[in-house]
């Protein structure tokens, strides 16, 4: 098992804390704390030491779900496909506990952020394709204690909530996407089943993913969604970041193109419409179970909605239908 930090630990960890980091995973002495960046749930740091920059990353996922994520990556590493291995410490352990967290160290890698180049969208629907192939028979038991991929049961509890807070809020919104579940999720279960299934990344947007000055992925980032289901989700869920309904029809393209025209099978360019409702359909859910439900619940229902109804539109399909067709 990975040490264990003795003494009660912050998320963030101290300057003292840093140098025992360093001096367990061997990176060398401290020279500065470069930046930090925190969420609600992970923390990743970026120092500087003379061996190098790294960066250290504190998150939520218990060691076991962890070790399951690290034998995909090395899964993935095998087919060359640009992946960032946690190094080991001094006990040949990847990963160590902080606190109730648990704690990696991985090397930083310079990389480009998303310029909106087709080239960019280009790589990362093939790179998309090639982690799907690669993990199409590898099965992943241990399942992320969050997702964003819209399984019933959230969205069922999204729902109860929603009849909880229905005299806070506009009546006539929660009637709609109490209706909307007949319209999107029983139709999705009853046509879904035998849909392909790989490990999906399950955040497979631009943002986490660098680029190379020629525009290919040079490094994919955050793991921590990963699980078996349909890979139609990781494609769908691109598409819904290129917002499609507005902007974004060329990166679209490009994106599709990359994956492959005539790699998704005839059900799933059907479904396609439908799997990309069902990612605003969660995001109008999910906002009944945060803190200030129903101001979230107004803004996500302003944001989704509109994309949600063009989607399932003949507008929507029709484009959705071009963007997976070799024109």
């Amino acid at each position: 098992m990975s040490k264990e930090f003795k003494k009660k630990i912050r998320l963030i960890p101290t300057l003292e804390q840093v140098i025992e980091i360093c001096n367990q995973y061997e990176l060398g002495y401290l020279i500065s704390i470069m930046e930090i960046f925190e969420n609600t749930a992970n923390v990743n740091m970026k120092i500087l030491t003379n061996k190098g920059i790294y960066v250290i990353r504190i998150f939520s996922a218990d060691l076991q779900r962890a070790n399951a994520v690290l034998s995909v990556l090395m899964t993935l590493v095998n087919y060359d496909i640009p992946v960032l291995l946690p190094l080991k410490n001094t006990e040949g352990e990847y990963y160590s506990k902080f606190g109730s967290k648990t704690l990696q160290v991985t090397r930083f890698i310079q990389g480009q952020s998303f310029s909106f180049n087709k080239k960019q969208a280009y790589s990362s629907g093939s790179t998309l394709r090639k982690i799907h192939d690669a993990l199409a028979d590898i099965k992943c038991s241990i399942s992320p204690k969050a997702s964003i991929y819209p399984s019933t049961n959230v969205l069922k509890e999204g729902i109860s909530k929603m009849e909880r807070i229905r005299d806070k809020t506009t009546k006539d919104q929660i009637d709609l996407v109490i209706q909307l579940y007949d319209d999107i999720v029983e139709k999705w279960e009853s046509k879904s089943s035998q849909l392909p299934k790989t490990i999906i990344h399950g955040d497979w947007h631009q943002g986490n993913q660098l680029y190379s000055e020629s525009g290919d992925v040079c490094c994919i980032m955050d793991f921590d969604f990963i699980t078996r289901a349909e890979r139609l989700f990781d494609i769908a869920y691109s598409l819904w970041h290129f917002r499609i309904h507005k902007e974004g029809i060329s990166m679209a393209k490009a994106f599709m193109e990359g994956y492959g025209y005539g790699k998704l099978i005839n059900q799933e360019i059907e479904l396609l419409p439908l799997e990309i409702a069902r990612i605003n359909y969660f995001f109008i859910c999910t906002s009944a179970l945060s803190l200030n439900p129903v101001y979230e619940l107004n803004n996500q229902f302003n944001q989704q909605y509109p994309f949600l109804k063009w989607a399932l539109s003949k507008d929507g399909k029709n484009t959705l239908n071009y963007l997976c067709q070799a024109n």
